[in-house]
């Protein structure tokens, strides 16, 4: 009789336990979670502000921006000065785009206004999508051609 009460016990602490670690371990994922939003929140800040790091540190990339906003001739040089900044634009993109896919992101986390703003307004961003972009995903290109190039 003592050795089935005492399994008792020990059967009800260990249920106890058993429940004390799940709650812990939801807790702890909680905590996780949280640090990779904060994290991810970072990561797209940072890049942001990368972005405008080639215009801060490229005398001959501002140049050749002014140019083109003025519709004056670029050199070659600075023709793929301009592909590669508007390229990389996009390959950012299409990394927010795929977070978002994946659901890291929302889409009140794109700036969608901003990317459309960019993609009308700035010279060459549509001369530098259409011969770039087939070397990205058909997916986002699909998704780009019917939410940021139709305006």
């Amino acid at each position: 009789m003592k050795s089935d009460k005492l399994n008792q016990w020990l059967s009800l602490g260990a249920n106890f336990g058993v429940i004390a670690g799940i709650l812990l371990l939801a807790y702890e994922i909680r905590q996780n979670s949280e640090v990779l939003e904060a994290q991810g929140r970072s990561t797209r800040s940072e890049e942001r502000r990368a972005a405008f790091a080639p215009f801060i540190e490229n005398p001959e990339l501002r140049t050749a921006v002014v140019k083109i906003t003025n519709g004056d001739a670029t050199t070659p040089e600075e023709d793929v000065l301009i592909n590669v900044v508007w390229t990389n634009a996009f390959n950012v993109w299409e990394a927010s785009w795929v977070e978002y896919q994946y659901g890291q992101l929302s889409l009140d986390d794109i700036p969608l206004d901003g990317w459309r703003h960019d993609f009308h307004n700035l010279p060459r961003m549509k001369e530098v999508w259409e011969s770039r972009k087939f070397r990205v995903r058909r997916d986002f290109v699909e998704w780009m051609e019917m939410n940021i190039v139709a305006d």
